[in-house]
């Protein structure tokens, strides 16, 4: 169940459909496989990173404050780069990744991490 504060189980259709998703397919394809393979707590960090928020509204994503969450191709030398998070505009920016695992290792470690694995923008 949720919380009264907001929702923690965070539903990836719910998310996949509330999203500006500009990413090439193949990327896209892999970094919804890598958020769907997420722990729950590893979903609301990537949440809370790129939203600043720790909860969802009750409404889930289509009543995200602000902008829709928006996920944008990222720069960086290849597997070497983290995403970079812009949260006033609930915006991921995703470097190319030439494998999921390589993606969801990348993204993992900026969640977890917060500021010290995230690049700020």
């Amino acid at each position: 169940g949720g919380m009264i504060a907001g929702v923690s189980e965070i539903d990836v259709s719910d998310w996949i459909q509330n999203s500006d998703c500009r990413l090439p397919q193949e990327t896209k394809t892999m970094f919804w496989r890598c958020v769907q393979s997420f722990k729950p707590e590893d979903r609301l960090a990537l949440l809370h990173s790129t939203a600043g928020m720790s909860a969802l509204p009750p409404g889930g994503f289509a009543c995200l404050p602000g902008n829709r969450f928006t996920v944008v191709s990222g720069y960086g030398n290849l597997d070497e780069a983290l995403p970079m998070a812009a949260t006033c505009f609930n915006q991921l920016s995703l470097p190319p990744y030439s494998t999921e695992s390589s993606m969801r290792t990348k993204l993992l470690i900026a969640v977890r991490y917060g500021a010290k694995g995230f690049v700020f923008m």
